[in-house]
């Protein structure tokens, strides 16, 4: 066999096919590897511990909340855990999902931030930002709290949750400003607990110290 033979043969096209993906799969690899040795660093940096895999995760406290009860194969990964204040909690990590199968198989990415303060007692709520299809279900009865005084907050955030009045009790004029004037948020609340992210977005290391500060402000616009 010559060699141009060679490369019009089946097993040479499956044995270039294995060494592009082995190769994908290796700066895969190597790229988490970097990123687990950075948000180390940056767990150092802000005096927070660092746990590289799933380990000492709180699973059960997100147990209502939607973005943990998406999809399959769930992850966490580079969890990073301190003092956001004097009495709140902090848990900074990588979460992962899969939705879908074969060619219709799509991995979620996003880095979430878990606030706790044993004298919060926050409703169940779930917040996001307002999309055309929400719009849309809420011609139909898809449930979205809206305030007639603050008529840009609901044009920006969806806003979901059992006991209406709990939550528009919480969502006071100063949450709602802030809101207002930080668009993209994701948040998930109840019980003593808050979860934050922005959908599909990861933080990057060198970005710890200054997302903890947003965080902070986040947690303590509540009452």
């Amino acid at each position: 066999m010559d060699i141009q033979q060679f490369f019009a043969s089946p097993f040479s096209i499956f044995l270039l096919v294995a060494c592009v993906f082995g190769v994908m799969a290796y700066y895969s690899w190597y790229l988490e590897k970097k990123r687990r040795e950075a948000m180390a660093a940056a767990a150092a940096q802000v005096g927070f511990t660092y746990e590289p895999a799933s380990g000492g995760v709180p699973g059960d406290t997100f147990g209502s909340f939607h973005l943990f009860n998406q999809g399959h194969s769930r992850s966490y990964s580079n969890v990073l855990r301190g003092p956001l204040s004097a009495e709140a909690q902090a848990l900074l990590f990588d979460y992962t999902y899969v939705t879908g199968s074969g060619k219709n198989r799509s991995t979620h990415r996003q880095s979430v931030a878990a606030l706790y303060d044993s004298r919060a007692h926050f409703p169940g709520f779930e917040l996001r930002p307002e999309h055309m299809f929400h719009k849309l279900g809420s011609l139909f009865g898809y449930q979205d709290l809206d305030f007639d005084f603050n008529p840009k907050f609901s044009g920006e955030y969806l806003l979901r949750g059992q006991d209406e009045a709990a939550i528009r009790n919480l969502f006071g004029p100063s949450v709602l400003s802030y809101f207002e004037n930080n668009p993209g948020w994701c948040v998930e609340g109840g019980g003593d607990c808050l979860a934050v992210y922005r959908s599909g977005k990861r933080i990057e290391p060198e970005e710890v110290p200054s997302h903890l500060d947003r965080l902070r402000t986040l947690f303590f616009v509540f009452p």
